[in-house]
This record gives C-alpha cells, sequence and structure tokens, in this order.
C-alpha cells in the first residue's frame, strides 16, 4: 500500500518556480493519500481531492504561461498531457464520490501521474527553457 510519494531530488526540473510548484502539488497528492489510507469521512475526501484538481489545473496553466512565453515547440502536445491528465483526475473523483471504497485504489493513480509527468515531459520542457538565450528564470 502506497502511504506516500516522498519527494525526490529527480523530480526536480532546474526551474525554481517549477519546483516550487510540484513539490506544493505534491504535498497536496500526499494529503489525499494519507485520507485514502486513514478514516477520513467523504466530506473531507471530497473536499481534498477538488482541491487537488483545482491546484492541478492552477499549475498546469502556469507551465502552459511559461512555456507559451519562451516559445516551446512541444507545447500542443504538453497541453494536451495536460488535458488529459485533468480528464483522469475528474474520474478518479467521480469513482471516489460513488464508491468511497475505490479511494484506496487512487494512490496507484497519484504516483503513476506525478512519477511519469515530471520525470518526462517536465524535464524535456525544462530543459528546452532552460536552453533558450533569453530564459531568465533562476535554477534552484
Amino acid at each position: 500500500m502506497i502511504t506516500e510519494i516522498k519527494w525526490q531530488d529527480d523530480f526536480l526540473v532546474g526551474i525554481k518556480e517549477i519546483d516550487i510548484l510540484h513539490k506544493e502539488l505534491l504535498e497536496r497528492i500526499n494529503l489525499c493519500i494519507q485520507g485514502a489510507n486513514g478514516r477520513l469521512g467523504k466530506i473531507k475526501i471530497d473536499q481534498l481531492m477538488l482541491s487537488l484538481f483545482k491546484y492541478t489545473q492552477w499549475h498546469f496553466r502556469c507551465e502552459e504561461a511559461l512555456m507559451g512565453v519562451y516559445e516551446y515547440p512541444e507545447i500542443k502536445t504538453h497541453i494536451e498531457e495536460h488535458d488529459d491528465i485533468l480528464i483522469l483526475l475528474g474520474d478518479e473523483i467521480k469513482k471516489v464520490q460513488t464508491n468511497m471504497t475505490y479511494f484506496q485504489e487512487t494512490p496507484k493513480f497519484f504516483l503513476g501521474w506525478f512519477g511519469a509527468h515530471t520525470l518526462s515531459s517536465d524535464m524535456e520542457m525544462a530543459d528546452y527553457l532552460r536552453g533558450t538565450s533569453h530564459f531568465v528564470y533562476a535554477a534552484n
């Protein structure tokens, strides 16, 4: 059983602003995982999941704005991936709302999404951004 996703330096993309957002995102994911492993009531779990969804939306829009400013050539594909993740996250929320026992399966979804997306697509995007001659965001 997954009890939390521990922050690893492998998750650092090398752009301070994005790394801060990723750490906050992981904290929110871990709150949901703690809820799945504990005995939180349905209302609290619904609140945690909705908060995670809204933060994820906001986080993705921040990344997309940055990609737009620096004319990331894979922006369309990256945005599509964000949209797909939001659809899947929304589906997870609906499954939990209709069947609370399903919530115990949700940590596996979080691990797959956060780890895979951060370690692949976000790393590629960050590598490109840091390589542009006019990039101004601080590294870690």
